[in-house]
């Protein structure tokens, strides 16, 4: 959140109708100071929380790329000229 804004918390219900729609009634709950602290750093670590595990996510696709370059190269490595055992070069 940035300075200029604010947030009002609500308590929500969502009532169904008849016809498929629903109904939206919202009540402004007035929450006392500490309360609220609690609240607003719990909404600042879920998302910090976020930016993390996107971060995470982004080495882990980064770390999964790499990882298929090697073994992209790998059955070239292993493709190494081997002496022929019936071929004799000793003289």
């Amino acid at each position: 959140m940035g300075t200029d804004e604010f947030v009002i918390q609500c308590d929500c219900l969502l009532l169904p109708m008849e016809d498929g729609r629903a109904t939206f009634i919202a009540e402004e709950i007035h929450l006392d100071s500490a309360l609220q602290e609690v609240l607003e750093r719990l909404n600042k670590q879920v998302k910090l929380f976020q930016i993390e595990s996107e971060v995470t996510k982004k080495i882990a696709r980064n770390k999964q790329i790499e990882m298929e370059g090697y073994m992209a190269q790998a059955p070239k490595s292993t493709q190494i000229d081997a002496p022929d055992p019936f071929c004799s070069t000793a003289a």
